[in-house]
């Protein structure tokens, strides 16, 4: 306790050495805390010590904030952090992952990469993206992490995913306690318990989610509109999404998203349409918006790949499923003057049945 209250003294005779030196007033700090719903502004965030936010307030004070009450965090040097932000309060969730994803990458601050890391579990456990979650809830422990970032295990998304990548998460977690007992948090062995006590009873009962999630009719009868004739056939998301297995082609997706720029419209056309398809499953209005949004980063940044005409389609789809039917109308009628209709008739068959779809109920 001495030697926290020692470091904590330090970095306030430091912060408030660097106002003097630098002739910097407060007035001037940018950083932005979360905590009650509202975002307290004008402070200087320093760190994270036994599980409590280090922060200089506006009066120059120095504040130890309870992790646990800290919802969000704005730093004025990191606008990468600050647009993910932006984007949960949005609701817009997969663009907040694939900002955490970049951000973290980019961060040289132990402390803060401990943070986004666990923002990132807990976004991709909203999303329901179990192997996102957990790979991020991993590197909290091979950061060595301040104990407090593990509370929140992803056992939510584990719990969701399917038995194939439940399979793959348990044997990882199993290695990782095996080769590194004494680095593991408490909540680790139960998200470990969690893992393999999903595994065991969900094994024997395969028939209706495993036939929802792995292999449902709709995906098979429009695969040839949906999986156009650009797409790549042997690529292996598109493999995923042929079979229906949606959340692995969302991670897949999302791997491929975070790790390379190459075949970038056709990796956010199968994002969308894995998103799409959850969607429909799970009458999830959240994946419809997540889709959407997949779609229209095609439309804006790839106006003239194969993609765009299909990509329009489908954000029409989107608005036609959450009731904005105007803008589905609109959407439809740009997707027709883009699309090739002699090199894609399954996407003009598409196209003319969702528009009668709208006529029919208006």
């Amino acid at each position: 306790m001495d030697r926290d209250r020692g470091f904590r003294l330090r970095l306030s005779i430091a912060g408030a050495f660097l106002v003097i030196l630098l002739g910097l007033p407060i007035e001037a700090w940018a950083d932005q805390v979360k905590v009650g719903g509202f975002w307290i502004s004008k402070v200087a965030v320093q760190d994270v010590v036994s599980g409590h936010l280090i922060y200089l307030s506006a009066s120059g004070s120095e504040i130890n904030q309870p992790l646990a009450k800290v919802q969000a965090l704005k730093l004025d040097a990191y606008p990468d952090l600050n647009r993910a932000e932006d984007a949960i309060s949005d609701k817009k969730f997969t663009e907040a992952i694939e900002l955490f994803d970049v951000f973290q990458s980019r961060t040289r601050h132990p402390w803060l990469g401990q943070w986004v890391a666990a923002r990132r579990v807990s976004t991709a456990n909203h999303l329901g993206l179990a192997t996102a979650a957990v790979n991020a809830y991993i590197e909290l422990i091979e950061m060595d992490a301040d104990p407090f970032f593990f509370e929140r295990a992803p056992l939510e998304s584990v719990e969701q995913a399917s038995d194939t990548v439940k399979k793959q998460i348990f044997d990882r977690l199993e290695s990782i306690e095996r080769s590194r007992p004494d680095a593991v948090h408490p909540k680790f062995h139960s998200l470990l318990a969690k893992a393999k006590t999903i595994q065991a009873r969900s094994a024997p009962h395969r028939n209706r989610e495993t036939v929802l999630k792995a292999d449902p009719g709709t995906v098979l009868e429009d695969s040839k509109a949906v999986l156009t004739r650009s797409i790549d056939n042997d690529d292996a998301i598109t493999r995923l999404l042929r079979r229906g297995a949606f959340e692995q082609a969302i991670e897949a997706a999302n791997e491929q998203l975070a790790s390379t720029a190459q075949k970038l419209a056709m990796r956010l056309y199968q994002h969308g349409i894995a998103q799409l398809y959850l969607a429909e499953a799970r009458k999830d209005l959240t994946l419809y918006k997540d889709a959407g949004l997949s779609f229209m980063r095609v439309i804006a940044h790839f106006p003239r790949s194969p993609y765009c005409g299909p990509a329009l389609i489908e954000v029409g789809r989107v608005h036609q499923q959450i009731g904005r039917l105007d803008l589905a109308e609109k959407l439809y009628d740009r997707a027709k003057l883009v699309l090739d209709t002699k090199a894609e008739p399954e996407l003009v068959h598409r196209l003319e049945t969702f528009r009668k779809n709208l006529e029919v109920n208006p």
